[in-house]
């Protein structure tokens, strides 16, 4: 299927003899054709995570790449750790949907490479 997204994730929880899971996926359909990926290296002074050639919102994975420190993503710069939208701690990622062009990361100590997948919706 041309200029489709699918993603899934499996999340298994298990705590004091409790079990919460759940296995979502879903598949959209972008109507935009400009996507990326790249590694970019967030230094510890705020700045923007580059979007280039994308025009519109869509959809972001975010990889810490790190094996020592954090890095901190924000919506509004400065990226202060302490106002971060997402924490992403060494080797850890995420995913989300977003109306925005415009994301900011900051680095904790020392640069860290962050790696970059975004699809215009």
């Amino acid at each position: 299927m041309a200029n489709t997204l699918t993603f899934s994730a499996a999340i298994l929880l298990l705590e004091q003899g409790t079990q919460i899971s759940v296995a979502p996926s879903n598949q959209v359909t972008l109507s935009g054709n400009n996507y990326q990926g790249n590694i970019q290296s967030i230094g510890a002074t705020s700045e923007i995570i580059t979007l280039t050639d994308v025009g519109s919102s869509g959809y972001v994975f975010l990889k810490n790449l790190d094996a020592t420190n954090f890095v901190s993503i924000a919506q509004v710069t400065p990226a202060v750790a302490a106002a971060a939208l997402v924490k992403l701690l060494p080797g850890e990622w995420c995913f989300f949907p977003t109306p925005l062009t415009s994301i900011y990361a900051i680095a904790d100590t020392s640069a860290c490479d962050l790696q970059i997948i975004f699809a215009e919706r």
